[in-house]
């Protein structure tokens, strides 16, 4: 009993800041199925974790057994459940964080201002309240650099394998730790502790045995139908967006990680890589920090993907910032006035307790964002309406992943279509095979006037199609309809603006509210003015590549060339003096 009452006596502090963190959480997370916050992938996830599916093309395997484990608890709702696993994960998270800074400051102070940075963050309270694999992969990642700062490297390489093996972010940790740490590199027994993780992605071959081709044609099922799956997935992903769009996503995830770190971060984030490079000197460089890499790559992936919705990568960087943002302001401590260091840390506390109070009420799914639960209402409301055999064609595809779902509980035996894959050769053959009648029209992938087209020959030439319509489009509440051989139920699009964007586009600056951006309140009007153009930055950065690197390998040459001239003119020197 003693013990006990020394430990709170103790550590009362620390309770009360992750007491604190954890209520946050419990009261935002999702009472049931919900399409805010990117929770639109949660259904799909639900699945997948219930019956062992496959999910997405790259799939996370770890996170659908674990899911699996978490949907067996006999309380709440299924997404209640599988929620609870983001929720323990952003913990984690928060007590690596915590063992970081204080390893690393010798002070508990500044190791809990950190976890308070991190835990009351805009995109860590709005993505840990649904179910999404970014808290735990980001729990891993973390976990992997404390365990790397006490030198226990075969952890470490068991956190970043299981990292990998929840989402494909986490192979980007691996590749910095592995460049980052030599004791990591130099030792195959350690990171082949990282590649025994890679046997989880065999769960996507097997599990492919029985399941329905949800998120691929049955064509692409095989071994290399996933690895062209998987690739078309990362070449869209990363670097796909336009450079006319560049500048406004820019801004738009700038705003997202600003409101998220509680802006006036910045500061002691800035201050970490000055006084580092005192402290070390000129051997002393920001990009050959891991932290520097932790922090920058995830909000790099998030600036240059196609899809606005990969904004929630930023996830990944908060920990690492939040490590950055409590050293940096140690070393201000250490280097200023501590009376004007005083007074930034309460202004510091100020934003960041005003920032999580409101991020907690704004977040609340339940409550604030989404009180009528309207993927609550389309499960057990609208789905009912659609007979079996139905052909369903929603004009957004979250609906389509909770078909799936819907099927798999009731028995049913709806036939969900995804409009945007209508441009996939692939599965258009799938459908055709299946019965569906269509007229083809051969085009770019990603072309809206071929894809809208082909969907309403759909809705002519087969009887017994339903679609949706959108009667609050930003909680993506949907109402199914029949369709009748309505064709003015898909929505159309004006070629020649598309002409003209494509040929002209204009720069794009004006940045979105960031908290419509984290509860995806403007998802569907922003994917319909996204650029399609192959002036993207892949294009660029190979460009880059190809003009750079030569020019880089000549200079080094050059540089070289150089030294030796200088050599042998120090030596001809020398020798001279010597013979004098």
């Amino acid at each position: 009993m003693n013990r006990v009452i020394t430990f709170f006596k103790t550590y009362w502090l620390e309770i009360l800041v992750f007491a604190t963190v954890f209520a946050l959480y419990i009261i935002d997370l999702n009472p049931s199925f919900t399409f805010m916050n990117k929770a639109a992938d949660s259904m799909g996830y639900i699945y997948s974790a219930k019956y062992l599916y496959p999910s997405y093309q790259t799939s996370p395997p770890l996170f659908l057994l674990l899911g699996h484990l978490f949907l067996m608890l006999p309380v709440a709702t299924e997404a209640w459940r599988m929620a609870f696993m983001s929720l323990l994960a952003s913990m984690g998270t928060c007590v690596f964080v915590y063992l970081i800074v204080k390893k690393i400051t010798v002070n508990r102070l500044y190791a809990l201002l950190a976890v308070m940075i991190f835990g009351f963050a805009a995109i860590v309270v709005s993505t840990t309240s649904i179910v999404e694999t970014y808290p735990l992969v980001t729990m891993f990642a973390t976990g992997a650099l404390y365990f790397a700062l006490c030198k226990k490297w075969k952890t470490m390489a068991a956190m970043l394998g299981a990292g990998a093996a929840v989402h494909m972010l986490g192979v980007i940790a691996v590749i910095i730790f592995f460049v980052g740490f030599k004791e990591y590199r130099k030792s195959w027994k350690v990171w082949g502790i990282t590649l025994l993780f890679a046997l989880f992605y065999l769960y996507i071959p097997i599990t492919n045995l029985h399941a329905p081709a949800m998120w691929a044609p049955k064509s692409m099922t095989g071994v290399i139908g996933i690895a062209s799956s998987v690739y078309a997935t990362v070449i869209t992903l990363i670097g796909g967006i336009s450079i006319w769009d560049l500048p406004k996503r820019i801004f738009d995830i700038a705003g997202v990680v600003g409101v998220s770190i509680g802006v006036v971060s910045i500061i002691p984030i800035i201050s970490y890589f000055i006084y580092r490079s005192k402290e070390v000197g000129k051997k002393y460089k920001y990009y050959k920090d891991v932290l520097f890499w932790l922090s920058v790559m995830p909000i790099f992936f998030a600036v240059s993907s196609l899809d606005m919705n990969m904004f929630d990568y930023t996830f990944m960087a908060m920990p690492y910032l939040a490590i950055l943002a409590a050293v940096g302001l140690k070393k201000m401590y250490d280097n200023w006035n501590s009376v004007y260091v005083g007074e930034f840390v309460a202004i510091l506390l100020v934003a960041v307790v005003g920032l999580g109070c409101f991020n907690g009420y704004y977040f609340n799914i339940g409550t604030t964002e989404d009180p009528q639960m309207s993927a609550n209402e389309f499960y057990y409301t609208e789905l009912p309406k659609l007979p079996s055999d139905a052909i369903f064609m929603p004009v957004y595809g979250w609906n389509w992943e909770a078909t799936y779902l819907y099927n798999k509980d009731k028995g049913e035996h709806i036939y969900p279509i995804l409009m945007p894959l209508l441009t996939v050769p692939a599965y258009r053959d799938q459908l055709i095979a299946d019965g569906i009648k269509m007229t083809v029209i051969v085009s770019k992938q990603n072309d809206s006037n071929a894809e809208f087209a082909m969907a309403r020959s759909i809705i002519q030439d087969n009887s017994n199609v339903w679609t949706t319509v959108e009667p609050n489009p930003n909680t993506f509440m949907a109402t199914i309809v029949p369709a009748n051989g309505d064709t003015s139920l898909v929505p159309t699009v004006d070629a020649a603006v598309v002409a003209k964007d494509k040929v002209n586009p204009g720069w794009r600056w004006m940045p979105y509210n960031p908290y419509n951006i984290m509860t995806t309140a403007i998802y569907i009007s922003d994917w319909k003015n996204i650029i399609y153009s192959n002036y993207n930055v892949q294009t660029m950065i190979m460009l880059g590549v190809i003009g750079g690197v030569p020019c880089w390998i000549t200079m080094e040459l050059w540089k070289d060339n150089k030294k030796k001239k200088n050599k042998n003119k120090i030596k001809v020197v020398s020798k001279t003096n010597e013979h004098n």
